[in-house]
């Protein structure tokens, strides 16, 4: 988006939002104000990331947008209006969103292994405060059970070095006599 055309939706967007606080159809809270900017943000990211040959913006426009919707959910009580929920569910957008990008990019693997650690980090936030399971449960899991993050960091860095040297040996120009 050239820089002109920029400032142009963004005051068309500033004064449609003052138009409807005006007419009392949109009240401008900072939470309706987070949202939209959050929302135009995302969307912004996201565009520019689809034209971009290395998807760059895909990530922070997919988590602008998955904050808008959780920021919308949260607004009329999907969700509700907690601290310890609101760490949950940022983690949670965090992970979703650095899976969103593998599957646009297809060249880090470390994304998708750090997608699904911010979800298993995420997670127990959420369950914890919906009392599914007790949180004494959950830190006995993750004190026995945390080593499992550093082998899927690993695994994570040595699939990504297999492909990065798989994807080099088969780039490679045998054309050309050795000299």
């Amino acid at each position: 988006m050239k820089r002109s055309n920029f400032a142009a939706w963004m005051l068309i967007i500033l004064g449609s939002v003052l138009l409807l606080n005006q007419l009392d159809v949109f009240y401008a809270t900072r939470v309706n104000i987070l949202i939209i900017g959050s929302l135009f943000l995302g969307v912004l990211l996201f565009k520019k990331g689809l034209y971009h040959p290395d998807h760059k913006g895909i990530l922070g426009g997919s988590f602008f947008i998955l904050l808008a919707t959780t920021l919308i959910l949260m607004r009329f009580n999907f969700f509700p209006i907690r601290d310890s929920v609101g760490v949950g569910i940022i983690l949670v957008n965090l992970g979703i969103s650095n899976i969103i990008y593998f599957f646009f990019s297809r060249s880090y693997y470390s994304n998708l292994i750090t997608g699904f650690i911010f979800i298993i980090i995420g997670a127990p936030f959420l369950i914890m405060y919906y009392y599914y399971v007790p949180g004494w449960v959950i830190r006995d899991l993750f004190f026995t059970y945390w080593p499992v993050i550093l082998i899927m960091i690993g695994s994570g860095l040595l699939i990504e070095a297999f492909c990065k040297k798989s994807k080099n040996s088969d780039t490679k120009d045998f054309s050309q006599p050795a000299g």
